[in-house]
C-alpha cells in the first residue's frame, strides 16, 4: 500500500511563502504617458526573484 503524502503543514507554507505574498505584483510604477503601468512580482508562490 502506497503512502500518501500530506501536504507541509501551515507554518511551513506561511515561511516558504514569505506570508503568502510571493506572486502578487507591488511596487507598481505609472509610465509618465499614463497608458502603461509597471510592477514587480515573483512568477510562483515559492519563487522569490522579483520580474518586471
Amino acid at each position: 500500500m502506497d503512502k500518501i503524502t500530506s501536504p507541509l503543514p501551515f507554518p511551513r507554507r506561511l515561511a516558504r511563502t514569505q506570508r503568502f505574498t510571493l506572486g502578487v505584483p507591488h511596487a507598481f510604477t505609472l509610465a509618465p504617458d499614463g497608458e502603461t503601468v509597471l510592477f514587480l512580482r515573483t512568477r510562483g508562490p515559492e519563487n522569490r526573484i522579483g520580474c518586471l
